[in-house]
């Protein structure tokens, strides 16, 4: 099997391959590409650090040199033109395009169903908020809050709402907000009279607006 490294999208041979193809000794292999690469920089060839790659074993020694298309037909053109055309071969079937086992198609397959799985359950999730700006966003209906706690899809109930609002010092003790966010457009107050024997009570009562339910639903993390 061809011994392959690929680094940014280069494809390198290895001098051990090179040399079990050609049946040399990687030592005389070794050699036959440093006298190479020594050549070509003393005719001012340019080669770019990117060309070949050297590795060292730990005591020191070449363990191994990685060679691109260009440094190993190079080296090639110094053998034997059986040995020549080789390495050229072997070059050629490492361009064809690789073709997928069962087993690469099964996860590549896997790997596409499961991102389909993953936009699907994203698209539930943004249905109900997606729902509510469709049936709401061109009107100037108020809600009360247990309308607007279904509405915000927070997982509560009106007077956990109420509960969470006052603790944020957005509703006093009596559910009224405070001035600077009925000011927002948040809320608005309606007022009503109703008769009671003799006397006329009033009832005040807070109702959120289309904008209210928005920055709640927008900011849902703080409350």
């Amino acid at each position: 099997m061809i011994d392959l490294l690929r680094k940014q999208e280069s494809r390198f041979m290895s001098s051990k391959y090179i040399a079990e193809r050609t049946g040399k000794t990687h030592s005389n292999v070794l050699r036959d590409i440093r006298n190479m690469i020594d050549d070509l920089n003393f005719q001012d060839s340019k080669l770019n650090p990117s060309d070949y790659q050297e590795f060292a074993a730990p005591n020191g020694m070449t363990h191994e040199i990685l060679l691109n298309e260009r440094l190993s037909l190079c080296l090639a053109s110094g053998y034997s033109i059986s040995l020549r055309m080789m390495i050229i071969d072997d070059w050629a079937e490492l361009k064809k395009p690789k073709e997928l086992s069962r087993k690469e198609i099964l996860l590549i397959a896997l790997e596409a169903e499961d991102r389909a799985e993953k936009v699907e359950l994203r698209v539930k999730e943004l249905e109900p908020k997606a729902e509510f700006y469709d049936t709401v966003a061109n009107t100037d209906t108020t809600f009360d809050f247990g309308q607007a706690a279904k509405m915000m899809q927070l997982g509560i109930g009106r007077n956990t709402l109420l509960t969470k609002l006052r603790n944020r010092k957005i509703l006093d003790s009596k559910n009224i907000p405070y001035q600077r966010y009925i000011s927002a457009g948040y809320f608005e107050i309606k007022q009503s009279d109703f008769q009671v024997g003799d006397k006329v009570k009033v009832h005040i009562q807070a109702r959120f607006t289309e904008k209210g339910i928005k920055w709640v639903i927008q900011n849902k993390q703080e409350l």
